[in-house]
């Protein structure tokens, strides 16, 4: 994710790492000017196209156009804006969740100077749990496994992880529909190894209880904050998995390249082969808004305006070390 100054205005549009011009919108415009050139030279030695003095057809239908697209285009990026904003959201109610399960545990552990090392050990084993899960969730967004570098860093044991692999790798079942919600969630492990970890982490709670370590209360309560975590992990990876319909993605790139051509044939008689150099600025300008749209509806991917899932993992297990280390009763 980009973190930038809004006083330097200036560095702001003249960067060009992360800019929508750095995609395909300059290339979709392009191609849109190359259609408006053939029209022009075509139209220049063998005219065609109704002038617009002649025919309020065109610029009519171009002033309805012009209105009905920009609400469209609004709405579009107003949505993929506030989807954005909710994975930010979720990412942070992730961190949240795992800082208040950890910091809970501690806290409800009984303060009786005995079993001080099974206390170290339920604090350490619930740190690490948490830590795994929400490892499992970034990686999931990231579309990796990353259950190897999991157990290099010392997160997963060998019998955890030889569990974990062992998701979705044994039983692969076929699926025929390749673009069914379905095959989405067969398409990656991830969703099994959080929902084994899940169960690691109540059974840790368990044993802890049953060791006179929790209240029966303060377990419960720990438990109701486990509870949440699969909400999170569901409103996350249907933000990275689950795009806009179809056939509203399909009918706003007809509405883009019906409008564009449109606009060729409205000004063509007038602006001859100067129409070419319209259509390229203009349509630059239009589809660097759909470009925009479709990067931040999914703030989990790779590119620069997407979020920094690695360095927040990072952050997130430092603050859990600091909560383990915090403990001076037992």
């Amino acid at each position: 994710m980009i973190y930038y100054d809004t006083s330097h205005l200036w560095a702001v549009l003249m960067r060009w790492h992360g800019s929508a011009l750095n995609g395909q919108a300059p290339m979709r415009a392009f191609i849109m000017a190359m259609i408006a050139l053939v029209v022009a030279v075509v139209n220049r030695y063998h005219p065609f196209v109704v002038p617009t003095r002649e025919s309020t057809a065109f610029t009519d239908s171009l002033t309805v156009f012009n209105t009905f697209l920009g609400l469209i285009v609004s709405f579009r990026m107003n949505s993929a804006f506030s989807q954005w904003r909710a994975g930010v959201v979720a990412v942070g109610s992730l961190s949240e969740a795992a800082r208040d399960i950890v910091g809970s545990g501690c806290a409800y552990a009984s303060n009786i100077p005995q079993d001080v090392l099974e206390k170290c050990t339920f604090f350490t084993e619930l740190r690490r749990l948490v830590f795994l899960y929400i490892a499992i969730v970034f990686h999931d967004c990231r579309g990796l496994d990353g259950i190897d570098k999991l157990k290099e860093a010392g997160v997963l044991t060998d019998a955890e992880y030889d569990e974990l692999y062992a998701c979705g790798s044994e039983h692969k079942m076929q699926v025929e529909d390749k673009e069914s919600y379905r095959a989405i969630v067969r398409r990656t492990p991830h969703k099994l190894r959080a929902t084994i970890t899940e169960l690691w982490l109540k059974r840790l709670v368990q044993v802890a209880t049953n060791r006179g370590h929790l209240t029966l209360p303060n377990a419960n309560a720990l438990q109701l904050k486990l509870a949440r975590l699969p909400n999170l992990y569901t409103t996350v990876f249907n933000i990275a998995n689950v795009p806009i319909p179809f056939n509203y993605m399909q009918y706003l790139q007809f509405l883009l390249t019906a409008y564009m051509l449109l606009y060729t044939f409205v000004i063509v008689p007038r602006s001859g082969l100067y129409t070419p150099l319209w259509v390229f600025m203009w349509g630059t300008f239009l589809f660097m808004a759909d470009e925009v749209a479709m990067e931040i509806e999914c703030p989990f991917g790779l590119d620069a305006n997407d979020i920094d899932l690695e360095a927040r993992l990072l952050q997130i297990e430092e603050e859990l070390t600091v909560l383990i280390r915090s403990q001076y009763y037992f």
